[in-house]
């Protein structure tokens, strides 16, 4: 999981690096397209077209904040995360990885020799609790990190895993 995190986030990196190169390439190669670009996307969003030449006009006096807007406005990118990011990313998902999927595992070590795979017994439902509430408690902090109502997040939280583990589990 940490692994493939890592990849994703060094893989957005890249693509937002190249998209960046490209078009700070196509200011100083083809001023007036990319300005009449931005020009049509601020007269889309409600300015006069006077209004939209003052503003790109004001954010050509700084190539880097209107290589910014460009990416923002034109293409949907943000600017893209240090490089540190993904592998802060990628530890996160794995120790969460570890923590958070390792805790159902407790009732199976906590019962000793287990000799009953793939029973539906009491170890089984043990490890069904634990999983839930390392799910509640996973939610509950989402809550926390964002800014929404834990009452809402954790819950989410229980039934958005409950329902993907079922189905997982019934397609084998």
């Amino acid at each position: 999981m940490g692994i493939g995190d890592f990849v994703s986030s060094k893989a957005e990196f890249d693509h937002v690096t190249a998209e960046r190169e490209r078009e700070s390439w196509e200011i100083d190669n083809c001023l007036e397209t990319e300005k009449t670009e931005m020009i049509d996307i601020y007269m889309q969003k409600g300015l006069t077209r006077e209004e939209a030449v003052e503003v790109v006009d004001l954010m050509l006096e700084n190539k880097d904040v209107f290589l910014e807007r460009m990416m923002a406005d034109e293409l949907g990118l943000l600017p893209p995360e240090d490089p540190k990011t993904a592998a802060k990313n990628a530890f996160v998902t794995f120790v969460s990885f570890i923590v958070f999927g390792g805790l159902p595992i407790i009732a199976y070590v906590a019962n000793g020799h287990y000799d009953r795979p793939g029973a539906l017994d009491n170890v089984f439902y043990e490890a069904l609790g634990l999983f839930g509430f390392a799910l509640l408690v996973l939610g509950v902090y989402r809550g926390y990190v964002t800014g929404k109502p834990w009452y809402i997040t954790g819950p989410l939280t229980l039934l958005n895993g409950s329902v993907t583990t079922a189905a997982a589990w019934g397609l084998g």
